[in-house]
Formats: structure tokens, C-alpha cells, sequence
């Protein structure tokens, strides 16, 4: 199973809960969270072949803004 990272700006549970609306919507999720912790809000999404773009344009449409977090390798 594949994760990916991205940068959000979200900023509370609330915020987290108007996203899981979107992104339940994408079949090919197949678990997801958001650290809240962290200061850049990090959506972490898993599966099996996963649509980076599909995953920023539900996270738009909640109104939101997500950017893919690369390592410190850059992959």
C-alpha cells in the first residue's frame, strides 16, 4: 500500500471533518488522517494506487489547499 503526504491548511477538527466529506468520496483511499499536531497540518493518505490530483482537488473543493510533501531525498 502506497502514502502520501501533503502540506494543508488546516487548522482544527472541524476543518477535518469538512474534508472527510470529499474524501471519502475517492474509492481508491483506503485509510487517511491529518496530524493536527504538526504546523504544517499534514494529510497523510493511504493506498493502493493512489490519484495525487484526485486527493488535491477534493481537498480544494472542501475549500482547502493541500501540497504534495516530498522527503528530504525528493521522492
Amino acid at each position: 500500500m502506497k502514502k502520501i503526504k501533503f502540506e494543508t491548511n488546516l487548522k482544527c477538527q472541524g476543518c477535518v471533518d469538512t474534508l472527510s466529506i470529499h474524501i471519502n468520496e475517492l474509492d481508491f483511499v483506503k485509510d487517511w488522517k491529518v496530524d493536527l499536531a504538526s504546523d504544517k497540518k499534514i494529510l497523510i493518505v493511504q493506498g493502493d494506487s493512489i490519484d495525487k490530483n484526485a486527493i488535491q482537488e477534493k481537498v480544494a473543493a472542501a475549500g482547502f489547499t493541500a501540497k504534495e510533501k516530498k522527503s528530504f531525498l525528493g521522492f
